[in-house]
């Protein structure tokens, strides 16, 4: 003989927990033992509706971040069951648009169809690549990313690999500047910064004779002695993000310290700013086809930042800040 079955068992859902991105949403399915029975009712309910709602059909949809219990109740001849699904609402993942030119160090130029490479983190040379896409015709990459710092990789046939630091908080206009191999006695020393201020300067002072020192910036472009220039400002840049390039030649000797600085013109007689720390600017030495040395302008006051010293052929970190208008006595 067959026993009716008048009264429900228990129900289930097609998920017992879920993950939802805020403005998702999900429809969740029940199912009810014994499957021979239509329940005369099914009511959903959310324990936030600020966080998730639901529908009378079991649609859940992510509102705010947090977490949310979703109960189905199902009724039949005077019983009824209930299942719950935890949701879980991340926040809504921040996108921001990131716009990079890059140009050759030695001249200005464009760089087109240089290949481009972003990673997770700062300093990450090496880890799991995250976007890649190529520069176009006008030299400028666009990546759009999540919120956070990243690594971007550089490559370009007969130059040197070029790897630099960015922070993503907003949308953010970047430059970078790539350099071919030069000899074993040249140093190239690039600067790039942001959009702001307007001209940063790049300096170098070196020794003549005693105590005498040249002194090679944007008024007096190159110091030539004993048959080469010992220094050229190659790239002159007064309007934002650079390059702003200073090579020095010692193929007739690496005697001496050379000082280089770097100068906000801008803003040269202000006694008291932070333009230049909050400029982004970068300094890359390159020695050959190596890049030995790479510095980041420190978050401290100034309008003149002492970066490093060049000591018989030896980088020597300095890293200072400082106030001057003209630069011309150091």
């Amino acid at each position: 003989n067959t026993v009716a079955v008048n009264k429900l068992y228990y129900i289930s859902l097609s998920a017992t927990s879920q993950t939802l991105n805020v403005g998702n949403s999900v429809t969740l399915k029940y199912s009810v033992s014994p499957n021979t029975i239509t329940p005369s009712s099914v009511k959903w309910t959310t324990s936030n509706k600020n966080v998730c709602t639901v529908t009378s059909k079991g649609k859940v949809t992510a509102v705010k971040a947090g977490t949310a219990t979703i109960t189905c109740t199902a009724s039949y001849n005077g019983s009824s069951v209930s299942a719950k699904c935890t949701v879980k609402v991340n926040a809504p993942v921040t996108k921001y648009k990131l716009t990079c030119t890059v140009r050759d160090a030695a001249n200005g130029a464009i760089l087109s169809g240089a290949g481009v490479r972003i990673r997770s983190g700062s300093n990450n040379k090496t880890g799991t690549v995250v976007a890649t896409t190529t520069t176009n015709k006008k030299g400028v990459f666009t990546a759009t990313l999540n919120k956070g710092n990243y690594t971007i990789d550089l490559s370009k046939k007969n130059y040197v690999q070029y790897f630099f630091n960015v922070s993503l908080t907003g949308n953010k206009t970047v430059s970078a500047a790539m350099t071919k191999a030069i000899a074993s006695t040249k140093y190239r020393v690039v600067l790039s910064w942001g959009s702001k201020p307007a001209d940063v300067d790049l300096h170098v002072t070196g020794p003549i004779s005693g105590s005498s020192r040249f002194h090679t910036y944007w008024y007096s472009k190159s110091y030539y002695s004993n048959g080469v220039y010992r220094a050229q400002l190659d790239v002159d840049d007064c309007s934002s993000y650079g390059p702003e390039t200073i090579t020095l030649d010692l193929s007739k000797g690496k005697s001496g310290t050379y000082h280089f600085y770097v100068h906000d013109y801008t803003n040269r007689n202000l006694s008291s700013t932070n333009a230049l720390a909050k400029s982004g600017a970068r300094i890359d030495v390159y020695n050959g086809s190596k890049r030995l040395a790479s510095y980041t302008v420190p978050n401290i006051y100034g309008t003149v930042w002492q970066v490093f010293d060049l000591v018989n052929g030896q980088i020597k970190t300095v890293n200072k800040m400082s106030y001057n208008s003209n630069l011309l006595t150091q």
